[in-house]
């Protein structure tokens, strides 16, 4: 379960939301109101979860949360329903997008810390013009994610985001045309190894400075 302060709201903190959201939707086909006051008031009352309780402070950060969820809607990101007496909430086409997309870049931070296994990734495309929107958000999302242009359609990265950046291609309807491969050398590697700041060691280690 994805837990935070809501004292100082961000644009990361409300795509964390938005994760949880999706979880809990995918498991119970929505997120009732009630259930996440549950949440958060377990997670408020756990054990040096806080330094300091203070009477109102949970109130306070209850009502953030009615305005966070006001805010969603109000962008489109976050769906109202009824079941029964019982209201319910659920991500939009758009409030899924996001989600999807702040996975992908939450693991791309990840990926940019851990050390270098000494394989590449290798993006090739071929996006028809009837879909040249998607394939100009394509190219700006490779280079969002730190990948190198090697030829017009061909990119390189020595970062691990598979599962995630499937997810989001699939989510766009790209994955028919989108080719994801992984390979333990490639040409002209020292060029790339030097923009990456990435080196390979003869032991087999492989760092990132």
């Amino acid at each position: 379960m994805v837990m935070f302060s809501l004292k100082n709201l961000t644009r990361k903190k409300i795509k964390c939301f938005l994760l949880e959201l999706e979880l809990s939707a995918l498991k119970h086909g929505g997120i009732s109101l009630s259930a996440s006051e549950g949440a958060w008031e377990r997670a408020y009352a756990m054990p040096g979860y806080f330094a300091e309780r203070r009477a109102g402070r949970q109130e306070r950060r209850k009502r953030q949360l009615y305005d966070l969820i006001r805010s969603l809607k109000r962008q489109s990101l976050l769906e109202e329903y009824r079941d029964g007496n019982e209201k319910f909430y659920r991500l939009t086409a758009r409030g899924s997008f996001e989600a999807c997309r702040g996975r992908l870049m939450a693991e791309c931070e990840r990926q940019k810390k851990v050390p270098w296994d000494g394989n590449w990734r290798m993006v090739l495309f071929d996006v028809p013009e009837t879909k040249r929107q998607f394939r100009d958000y394509l190219r700006t999302l490779l280079k969002q994610l730190g990948f190198l242009q090697w030829q017009r359609s061909v990119w390189v990265s020595p970062y691990a985001y598979g599962k995630e950046f499937r997810e989001h291609l699939k989510l766009l309807e790209l994955l028919t045309f989108v080719e994801i491969f992984e390979v333990a050398k490639i040409p002209n590697e020292e060029r790339f190894i030097k923009k990456f700041k990435i080196q390979r060691e003869k032991s087999g280690l492989n760092l990132r400075s």
